[in-house]
């Protein structure tokens, strides 16, 4: 599919729930974008959301760069801290994963967060049956800043590192560029045309119909 087709494809669905005789074509007087142009603005922001929140094996997923990783020693936990280097489009973890896990990572915790900071005392730091992993912010060269996940925690440096992640989506620029399904599965694309018709409504200030477009990509998301 293209562009154009989503466009067309969430004007439809617009019309689907709206009213025989209502008009949907009509946008406020403070709005000067015609209906089209308001839904191709609304639509990356509306995949960027339905990543957000879809379940994980619906997306598709990236192999995780897990050699771009350094081995901190941590002399007051008496063990290794893993820290890998996270990808500029990284957006959800899948997971991590070493063959000293008993199971991956599948869940990341904020740098301050009340798990990240029992990462720090020696009684409840997590061992290799349920290993933990915290996101942080910082810089890695001068003025260049970025994130890194800190794999808590290992003896050694673990082997055989594997991992993959969710990758920020974009779509197309051009409105006549095929949508390839690396970037948009199928079975996304009708749940993404639900959630852009209730952004478009909702920016036009109609909470009803939004309501309803939002209910039924719900619906088509899980």
């Amino acid at each position: 599919m293209t562009k154009e087709g989503l466009i067309l494809a969430v004007a439809a669905h617009m019309d689907e729930v709206t009213a025989e005789g209502e008009a949907i074509v009509e946008v406020s007087t403070s709005d000067n974008n015609p209906l089209y142009s308001l839904i191709n603005e609304l639509l990356d922001e509306s995949l960027m959301e339905l990543f957000a929140v879809a379940p994980l094996y619906r997306l598709p997923q990236t192999a995780f760069p897990v050699e771009n990783r350094v081995t901190k020693n941590d002399s007051s936990l008496g063990r290794k801290v893993i820290r890998v280097k996270v990808p500029d489009d990284f957006m959800r973890l899948v997971e991590l994963d070493c063959d000293e896990f008993e199971r991956p990572i599948v869940t990341l915790h904020q740098e301050g967060s009340a798990m990240a900071k029992r990462q720090h005392n020696r009684h409840l730091v997590a061992k290799t049956a349920r290993p933990v992993g915290v996101i942080r912010s910082t810089t890695w060269t001068d003025s260049v800043y970025g994130r890194e996940i800190d794999c808590y925690s290992l003896d050694g440096d673990g082997t055989n590192w594997t991992g993959s992640y969710v990758a920020r989506p974009s779509l197309p620029v051009s409105l006549s560029e095929s949508i390839p399904a690396t970037t948009l599965p199928d079975i996304l694309t009708a749940p993404l045309e639900w959630l852009c018709a209730a952004k478009v409504f909702g920016a036009r200030g109609d909470a009803n119909h939004a309501a309803i477009c939002q209910q039924n990509a719900t619906n088509l998301i899980v």
